[in-house]
Order: structure tokens, then sequence, then C-alpha cells
């Protein structure tokens, strides 16, 4: 929330913290920009192991021949199970907390100057990942 952001005249905020701990330079604000059809689409599908905790998409996986089969991840052989929270009723009631919520403290802490960068969120996980890794590095050479 944005008291828990920002802190008032009596609390100072998780950003100030973060500020006077890491230095504002190295705050980085990721966006991954994905449609909410995606989204619900996505997580509907997602399987998570038991044991590796790996989160496994049951669709457009290369595992896709045998994803809709998939009891055992395919990395540790650990059961799979679909988190009570990846319904598509759920996702939609977190979906419209995150633009009531989350959104106007993205916007507020990009006004602030912070690193902001948004993310095609319909890449593959591994691109996201790469997309975020190579931003961090970058900032890391400046």
């Amino acid at each position: 929330t944005f008291y828990e952001a920002f802190g008032d005249k009596s609390h100072k905020g998780l950003m100030k913290t973060l500020e006077q701990v890491y230095g504002k330079k190295n705050i980085f604000i990721f966006v991954i920009k994905i449609s909410e059809n995606q989204s619900i689409k996505r997580n509907s599908a997602r399987l998570i192991c038991s044991v590796c905790e790996r989160p496994i998409l049951s669709i457009s996986s290369k595992f896709k021949v045998q994803s809709s089969k998939l009891v055992r991840c395919p990395f540790c052989a650990g059961k799979l199970y679909k988190r009570i929270l990846d319904k598509p009723e759920i996702i939609k009631k977190r979906l419209a907390e995150y633009k009531t919520q989350t959104l106007p403290v993205i916007k507020a802490l990009k006004n602030k100057n912070y690193q902001y960068l948004e993310i095609d969120g319909n890449a593959l996980p591994f691109k996201i990942n790469k997309q975020i890794d190579d931003s961090i590095e970058d900032n890391k050479r400046h």
C-alpha cells in the first residue's frame, strides 16, 4: 500500500529504509506487462512441484506432449500440485487489487525518479528473467 511504501510523518516507510540501506541508485522497479487474459491463462495452468517448488506451465511447455498428463515434476520427479490461489476467480481479484493498490505506488516511485523498467510479460519466463538480470548488470557497470 501507499502507506507501507512511503509511510507518514511518524513512520518512514519501506522506500526510505531501502534507500538508507542500499542507496536509491540500487533500487529497481520492474513492471512486467501482461494482459489480464494472458495472466489468468498462465496462472490457471501453473502447477508447482512439491519438492523443488519449480512452477511448471501445463501449457506452452517444452513438455507439451505430456503436459496434460503431468503428475510428476520433469526436473526432480516431485509430485505436482495446483495452488489454491491459481483459480481464475481469485486471479481476477488479485489483478483488481494490483490496479487499485500496487499501480499507484509504482506510479509514485516512477515520479520520484526510481529506476523503472517495463518488461514484456508475454515473453518466455527465462527471457523475462534475463532482461531483469541484464538491466541490473548494466546498472552495476555505470
